[in-house]
């Protein structure tokens, strides 16, 4: 779970870049769950979810006001173990 803020309403997409086994190097697009809610300080509210986003994808959700947000990362049963991963957030 990665908690961020944001200053005022807007959409905001979190785009996978890239999931890579680190075995592996070459199984580099591997599905994994992403989810975009609310951080309370302790946990995520999730509001939007895809259970199976693949590397050049995106999801995108609508904060209403400033504040702070999360972004939840979860193996679905794909990830063949250790897994890095790189995301971006872009608010607009």
């Amino acid at each position: 779970t990665h908690p961020f803020s944001v200053t005022d309403s807007g959409d905001v997409s979190v785009f996978l870049i890239v999931s890579a086994d680190t075995t592996n190097p070459d199984n580099n697009a591997i599905p994994i769950g992403v989810s975009l809610g609310t951080w309370n300080g302790t946990s995520c509210a999730i509001v939007v979810a895809n259970d199976s986003i693949k590397p050049g994808s995106s999801l995108t959700g609508r904060a209403t006001a400033a504040g702070n947000l999360c972004v939840r990362v979860y193996d679905v049963g794909f990830l063949p173990g250790a897994t890095t991963y790189e995301l971006l957030i872009d608010h607009y």
